[in-house]
């Protein structure tokens, strides 16, 4: 059986809280290096969709979509918002591997199914997977929203002008 990866879009524009340069690629504000289950739970992940939520320890998720439709819809929310520099990446997941990622609570593990980028560890999560696992509430998650942890490389970013 082939797998068929969905292509992922990143909206980004000069005030967004994921930091870009074209030879770094993209990189949460909120990189530290912690025990997995830190981060992903269901108030940190909460935490990440609430757009105004600046908080003083930052988010270590990056947002993409897999359609153009939400992609472009944002894009257009952000220009209409008076955001600069608003532009869209696509990011190549053809190298991609199924992944689990097994973390550890007091109630016990949680296993969350996402794509891997082994030569970068680069971790993908759908958040419908995440809405699954942490029993979040379904009003606060768009079904095509997928987060990476920390770090999207530039050799998997392709920028476009949607």
């Amino acid at each position: 059986m082939t797998l068929i990866l969905p292509k992922l879009y990143r909206v980004q524009h000069s005030t967004s809280f994921t930091h870009h340069a074209n030879h770094e690629g993209f990189r949460a504000k909120g990189t530290y290096w912690m025990d997995y289950s830190h981060w992903f739970n269901p108030r940190k992940v909460t935490k990440h969709l609430d757009w105004k939520d600046r908080s003083l320890e930052p988010s270590p998720f990056i947002s993409f979509f897999d359609n153009l439709k939400d992609t472009q819809m944002r894009a257009s929310f952000h220009r209409k918002a008076g955001c600069e520099g608003v532009f869209v990446a696509e990011i190549d997941i053809s190298n991609f591997t199924p992944y689990c990622l097994r973390i550890e609570f007091l109630e016990g593990p949680i296993e969350l199914n996402g794509l891997l980028h082994t030569p970068t560890t680069t971790m993908l999560f759908p958040l419908v997977e995440l809405r699954s696992k942490f029993h979040l509430d379904f009003r606060i998650i768009q079904s095509s929203e997928w987060i990476a942890l920390s770090y999207i490389p530039p050799e998997i970013v392709t920028y476009t002008n949607f």
